[in-house]
């Protein structure tokens, strides 16, 4: 699946390739504990295409819950079926990099471009953090936390009064230090139950020819970049006692969440350093098995990138593994409960 994440470079990764290599001699050292799994796909209410794809893996297949788009073109459409599946959770899926804000457009305009639509990538967002100072960077922030606080008072209002919040981020944007202490303010409001955090093991799947792609391309550099963020990112959830889960998986397969690399991630993590994951430890797994309807191609305009990520075949095969006899048999042991995986 291509992807919509920015603007990476993997030529400057040649050690993480190495370490990709010597993982395979790791993946099955140390004991077998139990861990706590919740699965989980983003993008619903992006639009009807994609929920609905994401409602058919939830009915037919192992989806704990969902991440919800506050200014999807579905929005309504996917609480409405949210609300038929009692028990499913649901998430705020926070977005800064596709469409139009949710908050007024003249509160939020350093996010904005020329049409009025939110475009910075991951990486023009980062960078644009660091290069700013003092007032400059405080105003950005202010701007971050109004798109934020709107998208969360959308969803909440809609999902009613016996939703705990849950958030985390399209395109995992809330990884960005400026985005985090953004959204550490809010939970002074909004009292988070769960944060998603991009901690991800590196593991080695068995075909390694066939999964080459994923090793060697950008979701090589999307994994190293993130994974140290997500490291400040637990220590500061971990300090205000926020839920959040120890470990992810679904940026090195990203496009490409078969039943294989599900499978060797549990078995690295299950032996992962003779017990560096703690048994009861929970791991989130994101698949995206949404995909968007031919027609719904324009919502994307120019940006073409997002058009080949949304509607990738490559979100029928995740929702197809999500449905699978096999998936249901590798997680039977771990799954949590849907009402209860918001610890």
């Amino acid at each position: 699946m291509p992807t919509a994440f920015g603007e990476w470079q993997v030529s400057a990764f040649p050690r993480l390739i190495l370490r990709t290599l010597q993982v395979m001699r790791n993946s099955r050292k140390g004991p077998f504990f139990v861990m706590q799994v919740i699965v989980s796909a983003d993008d619903l209410g992006l639009t009807r295409g994609i929920t609905d794809g994401i409602l058919a893996a939830r009915d037919h297949g192992c989806l704990s819950g969902t991440s919800v788009i506050a200014g999807g073109d579905a929005f309504d459409y996917a609480i409405e079926q949210w609300r038929r599946r009692p028990g499913w959770l649901l998430t705020a899926h926070l977005n800064l990099m596709e469409g139009r804000p949710v908050a007024p457009p003249g509160e939020v305009a350093m996010l904005l471009d020329g049409n009025g639509e939110m475009a910075l990538s991951f990486v023009a967002l980062l960078r644009l953090s660091l290069r700013l100072r003092g007032a400059q960077r405080e105003h950005l922030r202010t701007q971050i936390r109004t798109e934020l606080d709107a998208q969360l008072r959308r969803v909440a209002d809609a999902a009613g009064p016996g939703w705990r919040p849950r958030v985390d981020g399209h395109q995992h944007y809330h990884m960005i230090p400026i985005v985090l202490e953004a959204l550490l303010e809010l939970h002074e409001r909004w009292d988070f139950s769960y944060v998603r955090a991009l901690e991800e093991p590196l593991f080695m799947v068995p075909t390694l020819r066939r999964a080459l792609p994923n090793y060697l391309g950008p979701n090589l550099a999307k994994h190293a970049i993130l994974r140290p963020l997500a490291r400040r990112a637990r220590r500061e959830l971990a300090r205000r006692a926020i839920p959040h889960c120890r470990w992810f998986v679904g940026l090195l397969f990203s496009g490409n969440m078969t039943i294989e690399p599900v499978r060797a991630a549990l078995a690295h993590l299950a032996r992962r350093d003779g017990g560096a994951a703690r048994s009861g430890d929970l791991v989130e797994f994101l698949l995206h098995p949404g995909r968007a309807a031919d027609h719904e191609a324009a919502r994307w305009g120019e940006r073409a990138e997002l058009r080949e990520y949304y509607l990738s075949p490559w979100r029928d095969t995740e929702r197809a593994t999500l449905c699978s006899a096999e998936m249901r048999a590798a997680l039977a042991p771990h799954l949590v409960a849907e009402e209860t995986g918001a610890r």
